[in-house]
């Protein structure tokens, strides 16, 4: 076989040779062998390409003074790789001539750990050759080469180059890009949309007396903002007041009854100027205002007095525990009996008392698509979320559904079908960013987002990342199997199988061809109705490894058809073995058919 000038000039300063000569190989019988031949090597997930080979010196190969170089490199075009261990097969003068040298002057041979001599020239050889390369990612579709050279007599020749094989990575062929998600198709039940609302107002009392008085403190501004919570309740024609508790708060000091009494009188003041001053209220309406009392307690004052840093706080605060179970006026008792209470009285004691007000209401259910539309483009406000989602299905462009995703979020920060679904629709189109914060602002994660975040943060570039989110939702399928892609990408192909053998797809296929199980990966390619030229490749290479003649140049030809698929098969080494077949030849053009 012959070789190009480049490579002869490489070989040779690589190898550092001595001077030599040799003559020129003519015929089969003379040349090299290798075995096996051809053979193809697939890399581990580290890189890692094994390469063991027998390599047959032919009888009458070398010259007497000859020495015969073989340098084996892994080529990608006219790209060296790697350059694996060098072999010098030394002919009996040639052995000679290196000694004396050795000895004499001290000549240091570069090739010293990888000579090996033969008795005579009419001997054959046989060298079992093992080396180890590690290769990047591009080294599917590269060649393992070796070039032999040979020095004796001053001038240096070319004499073969061997192509010992392939080395193929069917990885190469996976659908990495096939991630799995999987949108929340929302159920709409028709149910009551109770909500409720709360406040307070800090109002100032004269001693004893329950009127509300708007010339002291900010009694006008503290009842106006009850009023304010509250009208637009009651004048909501989709919104129906079912009921407001009024609690006004008992002090702690005086006597507990007394105080009771007091406090829902104050709370009473506050309903009265309420109803009085609700426009629109009705009758009905009116009768749902209930008035109550808490009492305050003397808690109040403790954390008054810590807050303070009163170091007699502690002795309130025995006494608190000491009669936790007892009423305020028992406590207040000990209380007075402190050489601290005036202090507690003059500082401590609450000068404003609270109003608590608590109101619920219902808001009308819609129940049918197109009232729905008409309501949602006025009234978003007046949906409860299952009736927000039921909207987004009635959309009929993405936008449109994306947008009324955003409006669930916006009055359901934790609604998980939204965000799940609009986190799909971003990151469909590339938006990972806005995906990856769709799906941050949930509290909890359903197996579906908890994937759909997987998704976002492999697209993010985060694989280890996305490789703990799915292992934390593997119930779902989907996980399961974007957890196989993202091990088949690191080229773990025997842990990505065990994880996508279930769903017997191309990629679970292409996956068996990678761990050499060719007829699990025949039987899966049969089942599908998939016929691409991706997957007449991948039969292709099944029936290559099943050494199934007819099957392999059936799907061949379907297969490189496709132009990307047919360079490949120019060099996959899994097809060596059918190269210099006829049929090889016609289907790949390099003769007519």
């Amino acid at each position: 076989m012959g070789i190009k000038v480049e490579y002869i000039v490489m070989a040779i300063s690589a190898a550092m040779l001595a001077a030599g000569c040799a003559a020129s190989r003519q015929t089969p019988e003379d040349t090299l062998t290798v075995s096996p031949a051809p053979c193809s090597i697939m890399p581990d997930a580290s890189g890692e390409v094994p390469v063991d080979f027998r390599i047959g010196i032919p009888e009458n190969y070398l010259g007497r003074r000859e020495r015969v170089v073989i340098l084996p490199k892994i080529m990608k075009d006219t790209v060296v790789l790697a350059e694996l261990k060098s072999i010098a097969v030394d002919a009996p003068v040639y052995v000679k001539k290196m000694h004396r040298l050795e000895v004499l002057e001290g000549y240091e041979d570069s090739y010293s750990g990888y000579r090996r001599a033969i008795g005579k020239v009419s001997d054959s050889l046989l060298i079992m050759y093992r080396d180890t390369a590690f290769l990047p990612g591009t080294a599917d579709g590269s060649r393992i080469k070796a070039f032999v050279t040979s020095d004796g007599c001053g001038s240096c020749k070319a004499l073969d180059t061997l192509d010992l094989g392939g080395i193929t990575d069917p990885g190469a062929l996976l659908e990495l890009d096939s991630m799995k998600v999987r949108s929340i198709t929302p159920k709409f039940v028709i149910r009551p949309k109770i909500r409720e609302g709360r406040g307070e107002a800090i109002l100032q009392f004269r001693i004893n007396r329950s009127d509300i008085d708007f010339s002291i403190g900010r009694n006008k501004e503290e009842m106006d903002k009850m009023l304010s919570a509250l009208q637009p309740v009651v004048t909501d024609t989709l919104a129906t007041l079912s009921g407001v508790s009024i609690y006004g708060m008992a002090s702690a000091d005086g006597s507990l009854a007394f105080n009771t009494r007091l406090a829902e009188s104050r709370a009473t003041s506050a309903r009265n100027w309420l109803t009085s001053n609700l426009d629109g209220l009705t009758s009905a309406q009116r009768r749902t205002f209930k008035v109550g009392s808490r009492p305050e307690g003397w808690l109040p004052v403790l954390r008054a007095m810590t807050a303070a840093g009163d170091k007699d706080s502690v002795m309130v605060k025995d006494i608190l525990e000491k009669y936790a179970d007892s009423n305020d006026d028992v406590q207040e008792r000990y209380i007075r009996r402190l050489p601290c209470w005036n202090t507690i009285k003059a500082r401590y004691l609450q000068k404003d008392r609270k109003v608590e007000y608590v109101y619920t209401y219902t808001i009308r259910s819609f129940t049918t698509d197109g009232e729905m539309l008409q309501m949602y483009n006025t009234r978003p406000d007046a949906f409860n979320e299952e009736e927000l989602l039921r909207v987004s299905t009635l959309q009929t462009s993405p936008e449109d559904r994306m947008e009324v995703y955003r409006t669930i979020l916006h009055y359901y920060p934790d609604s998980g079908t939204a965000a799940n679904n609009l986190a799909i629709m971003l990151w469909s189109r590339g938006e990972y960013d806005a995906a990856d914060e769709v799906l941050s602002g949930l509290t909890t994660h359903s197996p579906e987002s908890c994937n759909t975040s997987g998704v976002v943060k492999a697209a993010l570039g985060d694989t280890a990342g996305a490789m703990e989110t799915f292992g934390k939702c593997d119930s779902l399928p989907e996980s399961r199997y974007n957890l196989g892609i993202l091990k088949a990408a690191q080229k773990d192909y025997a842990g990505a199988y065990a994880l996508l053998e279930p769903f017997g797809d191309l990629n679970a296929a292409i996956l068996a061809i990678c761990i050499g199980k060719y007829a699990e990966a025949d039987a899966c390619l049969d089942s599908l109705d998939d016929m691409s030229p991706k997957a007449e490749y991948a039969r292709a290479m099944a029936a290559a490894g099943l050494h199934e003649e007819d099957a392999f140049f059936t799907h061949l030809d379907a297969a490189v058809r496709d132009e990307a698929l047919h360079r490949r098969a120019e060099t996959d080494a899994l097809f060596d073995a059918y190269r210099k077949d006829a049929r090889f030849k016609v289907i790949m053009g390099e003769e007519q058919r």
